[in-house]
């Protein structure tokens, strides 16, 4: 069996702007302290993806953000480690899909490893990240489920890629039966997956707190 390659970290962001982004959350808080968690959360997750890549050779990270015509922020992409993309249209797992299909193109190797988050939960540590990836070893497919309902991480392999499951199309996107739903498209599909232990994003006013708790303990 051929030895696993390291993995492409993806993170799918919105460009931080006022009013777009946290949009629940800035319900309670605010439009203007919603987008500085927002943006505190995003320079959280690329401080985690750092760590994770500057941790073994070869893994490598992108940032792919969904606004084309706005200018990245100065402060968050580092030249040399996090490279810069764009999303594609449509639903999330239509964005989802075309990354997991451009990574794997057309000469997919079964031990390519790429694993796709979010910006919003805090608790994707190297380690969780580190984790995931080694999960790939031994299956298609690993989900980080959030705790309400959805999921924070999706990671797959070249076998995966090959199997022609779509975990993507005609899922309930934003709503808390999703997880469930693509556990169900899994099964059918006869592909092997797992699931790590479930964190918590931070969409709502109670789950911000309870991270500032976790964080002001820490």
């Amino acid at each position: 069996m051929a030895a696993e390659s390291p993995a492409q970290l993806v993170i799918l962001a919105k460009r931080p702007r006022l009013g777009a982004v946290k949009t629940r959350l800035a319900v309670e808080t605010g439009a203007v302290e919603a987008l500085a968690i927002y943006q505190q959360l995003l320079q959280l997750q690329i401080d985690h993806a750092r760590a994770y890549v500057k941790a073994v050779p070869g893994r490598s990270a992108r940032i792919d953000w969904d606004r084309p015509d706005v200018q990245t922020p100065r402060t968050v992409a580092e030249p040399g480690w996090l490279a810069d993309g764009v999303q594609g249209m449509g639903s999330i797992g239509d964005r989802m899909a075309l990354v997991i299909s451009q990574f794997f193109g057309s000469s997919i190797q079964q031990s390519d490893r790429l694993m796709i988050v979010g910006s919003d939960c805090p608790y994707l540590t190297e380690q969780v990240l580190t984790a995931a990836e080694a999960a790939l070893d031994t299956a298609d497919c690993v989900l980080v489920p959030a705790l309400d309902g959805g999921y924070v991480l999706i990671g797959v392999n070249g076998r995966f890629a090959n199997s022609g499951c779509d975990v993507f199309e005609g899922m309930p996107w934003s709503q808390p039966e999703l997880l469930k739903a693509t556990k169900a498209r899994l099964q059918w599909s006869d592909v092997v997956w797992t699931e790590l232990p479930a964190l918590e994003d931070i969409d709502e006013l109670p789950a911000l707190q309870r991270w500032q708790a976790s964080a002001a303990r820490d």
